[in-house]
């Protein structure tokens, strides 16, 4: 598991694109050890951790339209 933290004036998935990093916003909500996040306002504080889910693998798929 990875963290990361908020510098202030910005809300969850701002940060998570601050860091580039390709995680939902349900998908760290849904961590136990986010839940210091549900009462906080949707501005979060600064130097708030937040807790992000290890990357999944980008699956890349090839279609073949004329085969």
């Amino acid at each position: 598991m990875r963290k990361v933290v908020a510098s202030g004036f910005e809300t969850i998935d701002g940060c998570l694109y601050r860091h580039q990093i390709n995680a939902s916003l349900e998908d760290v909500l849904k961590l136990e050890s986010n839940r210091h996040l549900a009462g906080l306002p949707n501005i979060v504080p600064a130097r708030t951790v937040i807790n992000v889910p290890l990357d999944k693998p980008v699956v890349k798929e090839t279609v073949n339209l004329w085969d």
